[in-house]
């Protein structure tokens, strides 16, 4: 299991709503597609973590 499916593992078992998605930030309109979604459904961004 990577270490981003473990951290939304035991987020999700906190009781938080967790979205995760690898996305290649030098392609900006994978970026602006991937903002967009969360925004739906979370209303913000509220962290991006690297890998």
């Amino acid at each position: 299991m990577s270490g981003l499916a473990k951290t939304a593992r035991l987020v999700k078992a906190a009781g938080a709503q967790v979205h995760t998605e690898m996305v290649d930030v030098a392609d900006r309109v994978a970026v602006a597609r991937w903002t967009s979604e969360v925004i739906v459904r979370f209303g913000t961004v509220h962290q991006v973590v690297p890998p």
